[in-house]
């Protein structure tokens, strides 16, 4: 996980009055003293709105950092659940289900298999119950990529293990335990993705190796492609740009790499 960019404008479709007439409508099932269930909640999030989301997001999954197809394998993910909140056993936040703010881009695998519609908060945090009551009391334990640098909370580490090869696993750092709850919400620590990370080490190896001969050899143009190499694979559009960052500052090149 990375930051991500600040959030773009509104998408106007987000704007129109079907929308609008969509949250009085749920309001109405609220003030009878009931709860919406996921047939109530008209998709308006999907098309354009998720084209911007995506776009936004340089068509990554904001939690496992695999580039993901628009219409293929990937969802609009409202941050706090709109349905029910997993964590709580309560009804979620349905007066956001049309808020730009909640939405991020995800995977299918990282949203409907493993976040699904957990939301815990930590221990001092007051939940909010509805558009009346603040969300800034809340204090979740999930990081949102937009408000926070994930790696401000999480680190990696890199083994083998058996059959399984080289694996590159995520670890949360924080004393509050909000990177490693996220790690585990959120599945980033599932066998095929850590062995898709560990495929990455091969190349920023041999890209190390060429700054090396370049600082040996000045005369050569290599260090220069090599540190070209290094800000292209850490920049914020590239897969992995979380874990390639970490291990090139493990190998001491932190000034070549790139937060964009």
């Amino acid at each position: 996980m990375i930051k991500l960019r600040k959030r773009p404008p509104v998408p106007p479709e987000l704007l129109l009055p079907k929308v609008s007439k969509r949250k009085k409508y749920l309001e109405q099932i609220i003030n009878n003293a009931n709860y919406p269930s996921s047939k109530d909640f008209t998709p308006y999030w999907r098309g354009p709105v998720k084209t911007a989301i995506w776009g936004h997001h340089r068509g990554k999954c904001c939690y496992c950092e695999r580039k993901r197809d628009n219409n293929r394998e990937s969802d609009v993910e409202h941050f706090r659940p709109k349905t029910e909140i997993k964590d709580a056993g309560k009804p979620g936040y349905w007066w956001l289900a049309y808020e730009w703010k909640n939405y991020l881009f995800a995977c299918k695998t990282c949203n409907e298999d493993h976040k699904i519609t957990h939301f815990p908060l930590l221990p001092h945090g007051q939940r909010s119950t509805g558009e009346r009551t603040s969300l800034a009391d809340e204090h979740p334990i999930l990081i949102n990529p937009i408000d926070e640098n994930p790696e401000d909370f999480i680190e990696y580490s890199w083994f083998t293990i058996g059959k399984n090869g080289l694996l590159v696993k995520m670890n949360g750092t924080d004393p509050d335990g909000r990177g490693e709850q996220t790690i585990t919400i959120a599945g980033l620590n599932r066998t095929p993705l850590m062995r898709e990370r560990a495929t990455r080490i091969r190349r920023m190896d041999l890209i190390i190796e060429m700054v090396k001969i370049g600082q040996k050899h000045p005369d050569l143009s290599v260090a220069d492609l090599a540190r070209d190499m290094i800000q292209d694979l850490t920049s914020g559009g590239s897969k992995f740009a979380g874990f390639h960052r970490a291990y090139f500052r493990a190998a001491g090149f932190d000034a070549y790499v790139s937060t964009n």
